[in-house]
C-alpha cells in the first residue's frame, strides 16, 4: 500500500532514515511536539518515496538523543545519496529547530533482512518460512 491521501503505507520501506535529536534547551516539550506534528511530519510525508514514520522518546536518556524518528522510504528514494547532512524538512521552523538543537544524528540504512512478521529468513538465501 502506497501513500494515499496523506495516509502512510502499512508495508515496511526498504530504506530507513534515522533522525536522533536533542532540541534546544530553551524549547519546551510541547513546543517541540507541536512543531513535529504540525510542520515536520507534513514536510517528511512530501519527500519522494515516503511510506511512514515512527517516532520514539528515549526512555534511557544518557548521551543518546532524546527523540528518535525512523522514516521509511521506497527503494530509490535516495538514489546516489551517501550522506544526509540535515533534517529532511526545509521550512523556516524546521531550520530554526535544527540550528538550535544540541545534538542531531542522521543516518541512511538499507534493509538487509527482515525477521518475524509471520516469516523467518533462514541461512544465506531469501527463502521465507511461514511461522505456525
Amino acid at each position: 500500500m502506497k501513500l494515499r491521501n496523506g495516509i502512510a503505507s502499512a508495508e515496511r520501506g526498504p530504506l530507513l532514515v534515522s533522525e536522533g535529536i536533542n532540541p534546544a534547551r530553551n524549547i519546551s516539550d510541547q513546543a517541540f511536539n507541536n512543531w513535529y506534528r504540525q510542520t515536520y511530519i507534513k514536510e517528511i510525508s512530501q519527500v519522494k518515496g515516503w511510506r511512514r514514520t515512527s517516532r520514539f522518546d528515549n526512555a534511557m536518556r544518557g548521551n543518546l538523543p532524546r527523540w528518535l524518528a525512523l522514516h521509511e522510504f521506497d527503494q530509490g528514494a535516495f538514489e546516489g545519496v551517501t550522506k544526509i547532512p540535515a533534517l529532511l524538512g526545509t521550512s523556516k521552523e524546521t531550520k530554526d529547530i535544527e540550528r538550535g538543537a544540541t545534538k542531531i544524528d542522521i543516518a541512511l540504512f538499507r534493509l538487509a533482512r527482515e525477521y518475524g512478521n509471520k516469516t523467518i529468513s533462514w541461512g544465506n538465501n531469501d527463502v521465507q518460512v511461514p511461522v505456525a
